[in-house]
């Protein structure tokens, strides 16, 4: 390139290379590189480590510029980096020794920049029974589809594309793009999943080999064991995928090695187009199998293969167990607020209009009159069915008594009834029975994982309540979405806030029977099914699948269910219509009773109290006027006597009601 270099310079001649200038070669002014900058393919390194969220990685480097790669790449705390430097005077017996001792370092990555001759023969050189060619690796297009050639001023290409490869036994298929463009590494990078035309090997087959198991932490399928800390490798899981996973291993005759996904996600399509998780894990080839409770979904089906379901799952509502309400006046439950407002305007209207029904009547010899307090007395004792010693006199107050004992009898006997169950039935405080209820209220927050297999199926949901509780859990309300399933029981649980889980069935279920804290509400939403998660194509899904089938017919997986799902402890059902056993009523629900009984004593004596005095009263100051009346009249008569010329012959009498005076030849009355 040197002599073409300087005669293009020495002319002033444009001087296009469609190779990339390393570092130390001579570069004329009049240099143009069609080649995208080498550095922009060591960011694309860098942008496609971090996307896939790897946690080991190999680099094969050949020029000084893959120091700047390695600069980048251990700047990842969670990063291991193992780096060779190799060139073109490189042995294939160097080289075969740098593949086997990254094969007993178990790293799976592997980043190669190097030239075409290097790079073809490592990935055609075979590690652990595996070939490379089933691995990742990028390519830029050399036919110019790389966008518009635009330069910057030293000559190097800027604005251009690269497209992001993944080579199959079956062909190459484009998984993505990048763009030099765009700044910021989660923008400029969009990948998304392929699905090869027809099926490809794996890159780890069953039987060869120890292959890689990526799982999650979620309580019964998968989780630590106690001691967990005193064992190693798989030894320290259990559970019911754990079971299922064992017995698969036998039938098929591999072994396996588990770990749990970095992220702790289960694997949704973000935004970007990217995907998380454990699905992830299986696109860029760090696992063989998947397990736990994933879901199967049309979305994630898209992106890797799924075996036959192993168990059904389904979407739950779980919140924390409402407090246990106890009152006084628990008594006064069974008939709702308005029908006592009701009753008491019945009562009302009865009391006036019986008295103004006898009131009108023609008076009649021999029958008490119906006054307002008696007729207010009548009503009262037929709505407690008692019996008085009056009764109406016409035949339509007969008639409105005879309705009002039919509304009374009816009233009582369905009060009575339903107060049977509200002492024996316990009740919780809570107007949520559905996942429904939800929209209906703002107390209570509700939410999901975000960038799960839940929220993506309210965000798909064509159903209008379903995209109205996902348009208050993403937009109105984003402070309510979670990061783990964890996270979510724990703020259901909490006692801070009033706050409602939506998460899959099965784990809602387990939760609930073995810690009383919790309470599902309401029924299941959707119908779905657990399943295994293996690479796009991967041939031994169909052994898998089978030997799951195998594992139903026998009834080992119900065995399994009843294991890891049924427990002693015994939590009280929200919904429960009848008790186990009787249990005696406590003053807490039946105080009430005899706060009324008491209020009605103290009525009674406040009553008589007033009435003894009034009537004291009254009889005082008919006495004081009697007095002042029979003194009035005692002098009239005595004056009168006098003027007239009678002769008293007895003296008068005070306090008389009848006064005999005798005058002279007769004997008269004085009242």
């Amino acid at each position: 390139m040197q002599p073409i270099a300087t005669a293009t310079e020495r002319h002033g001649v444009p001087y296009f290379v469609i190779s990339d200038v390393k570092e130390g070669q001579y570069k004329p002014y009049n240099l143009i590189t069609i080649f995208p900058n080498l550095l922009d393919i060591y960011y694309i390194a860098v942008d496609l480590v971090e996307r896939y969220q790897w946690r080991t990685v190999a680099v094969f480097y050949e020029s000084l510029e893959g120091l700047f790669l390695l600069e980048n790449l251990v700047q990842n705390p969670g990063l291991h980096v193992r780096a060779w430097k190799i060139n073109s005077t490189t042995g294939e017996e160097a080289i075969r020794h740098f593949l086997l001792e990254i094969r007993q370092l178990t790293v799976r990555n592997i980043i190669v920049l190097s030239s075409r001759t290097v790079t073809d023969y490592i990935l055609k050189e075979d590690y652990g029974e595996e070939h490379l060619m089933d691995y990742y690796y990028t390519q830029v297009n050399d036919d110019g589809a790389t966008g518009t050639l635009t330069f910057r001023k030293d000559g190097t290409r800027k604005g251009y594309n690269v497209d992001i490869m993944a080579l199959f036994e079956t062909g190459l298929y484009k998984i993505g793009s990048w763009n030099s463009s765009i700044a910021g590494s989660g923008k400029r990078l969009r990948l998304s999943a392929v699905k090869p035309t027809s099926s490809h090997t794996a890159q780890y087959p069953l039987g060869k080999g120890v292959i890689r198991v990526v799982t999650l932490l979620e309580e019964p399928f998968v989780r630590t064991k106690s001691d967990n800390r005193n064992r190693s490798g798989n030894d320290r899981f259990e559970g019911f995928c754990i079971d299922i996973l064992d017995l698969i291993a036998k039938k098929l005759k591999f072994k396996y090695h588990l770990y749990v996904v970095p992220d702790g996600q289960y694997g949704d399509k973000r935004p970007d187009g990217s995907w998380n998780g454990m699905v992830n894990q299986l696109m860029n080839g760090n696992a063989s199998l998947a397990i736990g409770a994933l879901s199967i979904t049309s979305r994630r089906e898209k992106a890797i293969d799924f075996t036959k379901p192993f168990k059904a799952d389904g979407i739950s509502l779980v919140m924390r167990r409402p407090t246990k309400r106890s009152s006084f006046f628990q008594f006064t439950e069974p008939l709702s607020g308005m029908v006592w407002l009701l009753m008491l305007a019945v009562f009302v209207f009865m009391g006036f209009t019986l008295y103004l029904l006898d009131k009108v009547a023609p008076p009649s010899d021999g029958k008490a009159r119906f006054g307002v307090g008696e007729s207010f007395w009548f009503t009262f004792a037929s709505m407690m069915l008692c019996g008085t010693e009056i009764h109406p006199r016409t035949i339509a107050a007969r008639t409105l008594a005879g309705g009002l004992w039919v509304f009374s009898l009816i009233i009582i006997s369905t009060y009575t009834a339903n107060l049977a169950a509200f002492f024996t039935v316990s009740k919780f405080d809570s107007d949520i029975r559905s996942i429904f209820d939800l929209l209906e209220q703002s107390k209570v927050r509700y939410g999901t994982v975000l960038y799960s297999d839940v929220g993506a199926f309210f965000e798909k949901n064509k159903l209008v309540k379903f995209q109205q509780l996902w348009q208050m859990m993403s937009s109105v309300q984003p402070d309510s979405m979670v990061a783990s399933s964890e996270e979510g029981f724990l703020r259901a649980k909490s006692t801070s806030e009033e706050y409602a889980f939506i998460w899959d069935t099965p784990a809602v279920k387990y939760r609930v029977a073995h810690d009383c804290d919790y309470v599902q509400v309401g029924g299941t939403v959707g119908s779905r099914g657990y399943g295994i998660g293996v690479p796009l194509g991967a041939q031994y899904r169909e052994e898998i699948s089978v030997a799951l089938l195998q594992l139903a017919e026998s009834g080992t997986i119900l065995m399994l269910e009843q294991k890891w799902w049924t427990s002693p402890i015994k939590c009280p059902d929200i919904d429960e219509a009848k008790p186990s056993k009787t249990t005696s009523l406590s003053v807490d629900k039946v105080g009430g009773v005899f706060i009324i009984l008491g209020l009605g004593v103290g009525m009674a004596v406040i009553s008589a109290l007033l009435d003894y005095l009034i009537r004291v009263r009254h009889a005082d100051e008919r006495t004081k006027n009697r007095r002042v009346t029979e003194k009035t009249t005692d002098k009239v008569i005595y004056d009168g006597a006098i003027t007239s010329g009678l002769q008293l012959e007895e003296p008068f009498l005070d306090h008389a009601t009848k006064h005999e005076v005798k005058c002279t030849g007769k004997q008269t009355n004085i009242f």
